[in-house]
């Protein structure tokens, strides 16, 4: 009996592993992030969190305006690693509004995939460093800053602009990375 149990545990998480690669809804039971001081703990699925999350899976274009420190861009650097990992060949460009905020949005990206269970860590692969993420299965997240030719010639899957108000090269950048979005149905937020 006992033996019955344990499958029907086992047999239980395999399934939600496979849920969470089809639907970032269920990836975030996995998902833990960063809190200083404290450590890495689940992400807490606040009313907002839901909100954006339904958000996430219905709509293409997403504009939110938002208060600050309310974990939002914890939240989509989690998107944008999913995206990544499960969307084959996915491109997922993170712009911000400089070098360094770059690098920490991928950061909390890295950071969440560090702490995944590693039935859900796809491999990384090469180039991996503080600008972009590479998995095995081709997906990529480029962290960049918003210049006037970020992202111009690529065609991304997903394009976050976190931040957005502060982007000294808002319009420049959106209209460098839409064509490319546009040509393959890919998400912008």
């Amino acid at each position: 009996m006992t033996t019955d149990l344990a499958d029907i545990r086992a047999d239980k998480l395999v399934t939600k592993y496979a849920m969470a690669q089809i639907s970032f809804r269920h990836f975030l039971s996995f998902v833990k992030v960063s809190v200083p001081g404290v450590g890495m703990v689940p992400i807490e699925m606040w009313e907002y969190v839901q909100e954006v999350v339904a958000d996430l899976e219905t709509d293409r274009l997403i504009e939110r305006a938002k208060a600050r420190q309310i974990g939002f861009t914890t939240l989509l650097s989690a998107y944008s690693l999913w995206h990544a990992m499960y969307i084959p060949n996915a491109l997922a460009l993170n712009f911000s509004k400089g070098e360094r905020d770059a690098h920490e949005f991928l950061a909390k990206s890295r950071a969440t995939w560090q702490n995944l269970p590693p039935e859900l860590q796809l491999p990384l692969d090469v180039p991996d460093n503080r600008e972009q993420m590479t998995f095995k299965n081709g997906g990529r997240i480029m962290a960049l800053p918003s210049t006037e030719d970020a992202g111009r010639g690529l065609n991304p899957t997903l394009v976050i602009m976190d931040e957005a108000d502060y982007h000294e090269y808002m319009d420049a950048a959106y209209n460098s990375v839409k064509p490319g979005l546009d040509d393959n149905g890919g998400q912008l937020i």
